[in-house]
């Protein structure tokens, strides 16, 4: 792939009405000694230009995607974070809340395990019943 300025290029191709910008060249054999030659003779030809093979193009994209992916995957670590601690907060609150609940409860026999597991089903239906709305919401999100 040749980059260079649309005016070099109307210089040395011939005006073309602006619309050229790029050159690419496909050789017909994968040949690593062809290949470096035409590199070579494009960039004396085009001196101005930037002469890029494929494989180099394609690994500059290769890194810029990796990054954006890497950028995704912290975002949602974050968010899995906040998330989390927003489901600990919540349950902290609703025990802080219902000390005269839980004092009935141990007043009618009930032990300290099934205590915590009524609550901890009550957390696990809040984030099962979240979940499940956040993804509704992000789909119909994504969708419109």
């Amino acid at each position: 792939m040749i980059v260079t300025t649309i005016g070099t290029l109307q210089d040395d191709l011939g005006d073309a009405g602006g619309f050229i910008n790029a050159i690419f060249i496909k050789l017909s054999q994968e040949n690593p000694t062809y290949l470096n030659q035409l590199a070579t003779a494009l960039s004396e030809y085009f001196p101005n230009a930037d002469v890029y093979e494929q494989s180099s193009v394609l690994g500059s994209i290769s890194n810029a995607l990796s990054m954006v992916n890497l950028f995704f995957v912290v975002i949602i670590a974050l968010s899995l974070i906040v998330t989390g601690l927003s489901v600990a907060n919540t349950a902290i609150m609703n025990v802080r809340e219902r000390t005269r609940e839980i004092g009935i409860l141990k007043a009618l026999g009930a032990s300290n395990r099934q205590v915590i597991i009524i609550f901890l089903l009550e957390v696990i239906i809040m984030s099962i019943v979240g979940s499940a709305l956040g993804i509704v919401l992000g789909i119909g999100g994504v969708r419109t």
